[in-house]
């Protein structure tokens, strides 16, 4: 019986003695990032956005959307007269939770250069390809324009383009359709008297191209393409120089949430978006 029984008690030994030793051991560790090669093409977006609150001029460098997820690795050289970027890659993190979206964003990069004022060469490099591009950031503007033939990178925005004064805040009214935009004309009046006497006040901002890319800064630029959409939207925006807080600018626009409705509802609507001079935002929707 012992005989038998031996083949099975060294069995179970060698088992509790691995199980042992993975415990002490430790699961697995993580494989981590890996880099892979990309081959192109590289989107370039020069623009203005908020960040921490102010206004910020920012440089993207983006994949195409299929890229997959993870991050754009770049090395970032600046000198006086250029700046150079070198796209190294695309870091993939499979535990990242960018990973586990269904449709992840394409990777990118981002580069603050609020504080890089003045004329200078950006030159992108992939590989042994470079491109070469005049960038110039301003108090007023900014602008980026290829120098050559671009072989790889491509400005998703090009030329000057206008920054944003300071103090400035915006309220964008969009409408079911025409019809509504003309019902609710004294409505949209009320409103704009009521942020005035809260302190706000009308302005009228140069018509261009803005390096800010929100709705109602595009509405100002005459060489825009036309809405995709049919019909058009009905809008209207408006602007203001305001030094207020948007507490005081939700407590107003409260007051017109009743105009508003669900858009997926018959009916005529009104809906009130408002951004303050920090880029925070009050909607009725």
């Amino acid at each position: 019986m012992a005989a038998k029984l031996a083949p099975m008690i060294a069995s179970l030994r060698a088992f509790l003695l691995l199980l042992l030793v993975s415990a002490r051991s430790g699961p697995p560790a993580a494989a981590g990032p890996q880099r892979i090669p990309y081959k192109g093409p590289i989107r370039v977006l020069l623009e203005e956005d908020f960040v921490g609150g102010t206004p910020h001029v920012l440089l993207t460098f983006r994949t195409h959307d299929l890229a997959g997820c993870g991050s754009l690795a770049t090395s970032v050289t600046r000198a006086p007269a250029g700046m150079t970027v070198a796209i190294d890659g695309i870091d993939r993190d499979s535990a990242a939770l960018v990973c586990m979206l269904k449709e992840p964003p394409a990777p990118s990069a981002r580069l603050d250069l609020t504080n890089d004022a003045g004329h200078r060469t950006l030159t992108v490099r992939l590989a042994e390809r470079s491109d070469s591009f005049a960038l110039d950031v301003g108090p007023t503007e900014v602008g980026i324009s290829p120098i050559g033939k671009p072989t790889f990178a491509e400005l998703e925005a090009a030329g000057k383009m206008r920054r944003l004064p300071p103090n400035v805040m915006w309220v964008v009214l969009s409408y079911s359709d025409e019809a509504a935009r003309k019902r609710f004309r004294p409505e949209a009046a009320a409103l704009v008297q009521a942020l005035t006497g809260a302190g706000a006040k009308p302005i009228k901002l140069p018509a261009g191209k803005y390096a800010a890319r929100y709705t109602a800064l595009g509405s100002l630029d005459p060489q825009a393409p036309p809405s995709s959409s049919w019909p058009p939207p009905a809008e209207d925006s408006y602007f203001f120089q305001y030094d207020g807080t948007i507490e005081a600018l939700a407590k107003i626009g409260q007051r017109w949430r009743k105009f508003d409705r669900p858009h997926d509802r018959p009916g005529a609507y009104m809906s009130t978006h408002i951004t303050d001079p920090h880029g925070q935002m009050f909607s009725t929707r």
